[in-house]
């Protein structure tokens, strides 16, 4: 029997009678779908790398997708961080804002914090506070940029953050309004 697994509003037919009961979510996504910014690493859910976001239609969590078996994703719906954004459509601000504070330097980890730090904001519509950023992050693992940019950017987010954001990162919805210089015009 056929089931369907949404991966970035792309629906997918999976027949799991034919595939290995204990195909993981993450082998799915890279191998079948062939999305790649869902890393796999450490396959113990200790790193991060493979963090995704999954919804059911009435909530949303972020997943080690590489714990996650596939047979666990019928008919919900999967957000990878192509489906967040990419050069062709635009980035996303949390991919925006993690690039523009230095909190990449290769680049492996970034998808991972970047689809952690959007499961919990889309769980909390949008409300989260600076310590709840920190405690979100204790799966996440960088090897060469450190915590402290990657965190301030992801901090940056919060409701009670105090972290500087550079004036590229900011959403067109706190932009001041400007007057045309030729007008004067609003």
């Amino acid at each position: 029997m056929a089931e369907y697994i949404t991966i970035n509003g792309i629906s997918h037919k999976v027949n799991l009678a034919v595939l290995p009961p204990d195909i993981t979510l993450n082998t799915f996504i890279r191998e079948h779908a062939q999305l790649t910014a869902t890393k796999f690493m450490c396959q113990e859910g200790g790193c991060g790398a493979c963090v995704c976001v999954v919804r059911d239609g009435k909530r949303s969590w972020a997943v080690n997708s590489c714990l996650t078996l596939l047979n666990t994703c019928a008919n919900l719906e999967i957000v990878t961080a192509e489906g967040l954004g990419n050069q062709r459509t635009g980035y996303n601000p949390i991919q925006k804002r993690l690039a523009k504070m230095n909190g990449t330097q290769c680049g492996f980890c970034s998808p991972g914090f970047v689809m952690n730090m959007y499961g919990l904001l889309e769980q909390n519509d949008g409300k989260v506070s600076m310590t709840e950023v920190e405690n979100s992050f204790g799966g996440n693992i960088c090897r060469c940029t450190g915590y402290r940019p990657i965190l301030d950017a992801m901090k940056s987010f919060a409701v009670d953050s105090n972290i500087q954001v550079p004036k590229e990162c900011a959403d067109i919805e706190d932009l001041k309004p400007r007057n045309c210089p030729k007008t004067g015009l609003a």
